[in-house]
């Protein structure tokens, strides 16, 4: 699910692959994952058939990485981020 040509921060380079996005909290302390998900590229919401076979609720839509983050974060712990926060991928 979610596989297509797209960037990937762990590769530095564009490539077929899934990305996850996920959100944790960290502190002195360490990290605590909020949420994550597969990251589904536009060409996949907009290929219904596909994602029938797959699994994808039809209710999925697009969304940016940005925006899958603050939906993992509403699903995850309900509440806004500790300010200051920071977003931050593999690269």
């Amino acid at each position: 699910m979610g596989v297509a040509r797209q960037y990937c921060g762990q590769l530095g380079k564009t490539e077929n692959c899934q990305v996850a996005v996920s959100l944790s909290l960290c502190t002195e302390r360490g990290s605590f994952p909020l949420g994550c998900r597969v990251y589904l590229p536009r060409e996949w919401p907009e290929d219904p058939a596909r994602c029938v076979r797959v699994g994808v609720p039809p209710e999925v839509e697009f969304a940016t990485k940005e925006g899958d983050c603050a939906c993992a974060h509403r699903g995850g712990a309900g509440r806004r981020p500790p300010r200051p926060c920071v977003l931050a991928d593999a690269a």
